[in-house]
């Protein structure tokens, strides 16, 4: 079992983060300002980086396909059909639903970028990055839920979350206002969706890099171009007689085709430099005869 960190980036970038320590049994167990550079949990520990829900708009959108780039592309395409970005947007994808449906994030590159740089600067290295309002649990037969984080409400409903002024919620939710969870009652149930994140932003360019260890086949791979690479003059050598050998035939070839032409004919080539010498020899009284007759 693991402990998880909960660390809430504020929406004031000069404001400090505050964190929320969950037990392993999912029960908070601490609380307060984030220290920079702190040391190393002598626990196991799951950092979670908690977002502005403000700054990440969530949509249900109807991508049936299983490709994920043809998802991906699919979802750019009808976000940006009823929003006009601004800004460079990054997009997060949740996992498939039984009805064809997935949850897609937009959130700005710049933002996306802000964010972990926090992380970095306070000494964290998140496990997964999640806005606010999806960090509640999904409420499955009741209404709306909600939490204040940093001056905010986050909200979540059946396939519905979002960030907004506390006095904006009913006039979003229209008649099904948010039952507004505080104090222990909110941090149970941030514990709670802890355990069970739909999505983490960390994807396509800000995806953590891959620090498996590479396959048996990667290896033996790298091994035979390693020898390739050992050898390569000998190859090349190789390489190089081959080519000189066809270079010759070629030639040889050429050779007889022009003998054959000046032999006698039905004379079958055997040793064109000795058959061609002694045609030379044979046609140099008559080359001379030429020349003194010209003359």
């Amino acid at each position: 079992m693991r402990r998880t960190r909960l660390v809430f980036a504020p929406q004031d970038a000069q404001a400090p983060p505050a964190y929320l320590l969950v037990n392993e049994s999912g029960e908070p167990v601490g609380r307060g300002e984030q220290p920079v550079l702190a040391e190393a949990a002598a626990v196991p520990t799951t950092v979670v980086l908690v977002v502005p829900g403000a700054e990440a708009v969530a949509h249900w959108l109807h991508l049936p396909t299983r490709a994920e780039p043809q998802a991906r592309a699919a979802a750019a395409l009808l976000l940006a059909e009823e929003t006009a970005f601004d800004e460079p947007m990054h997009l997060a994808l949740g996992p498939l639903e039984p009805d064809g449906h997935r949850l897609v994030v937009a959130v700005a590159e710049a933002r996306m970028r802000a964010w972990l740089d926090l992380a970095r600067t306070y000494g964290l290295a998140p496990d997964a990055v999640i806005p606010d309002h999806l960090l509640l649990p999904e409420p499955q037969d009741e209404g709306p839920v909600a939490v204040a984080i940093g001056g905010t409400l986050a909200v979540r409903g059946p396939r519905r979350a979002f960030a907004c002024e506390p006095g904006l919620a009913p006039v979003l939710l229209g008649d099904r206002a948010p039952q507004v969870l505080d104090g222990e009652a909110a941090e149970r149930l941030l514990a709670e969706g802890a355990s069970r994140l739909p999505l983490d932003l960390r994807q396509g360019a800000f995806a953590p890099a891959d620090r498996t260890r590479p396959a048996r086949r990667d290896l033996v791979r790298a091994a035979a171009l390693a020898g390739l690479l050992l050898f390569s003059p000998a190859v090349l050598d190789a390489a190089e007689a081959a080519r000189l050998n066809l270079a010759a035939g070629r030639l040889e070839r050429e050779a007889a085709q022009h003998l054959a032409a000046v032999l006698p004919k039905g004379a079958a080539v055997s040793d064109p430099a000795v058959q061609a010498e002694a045609a030379l020899q044979r046609a140099e009284p008559a080359a001379r005869l030429f020349a003194a007759l010209a003359g």
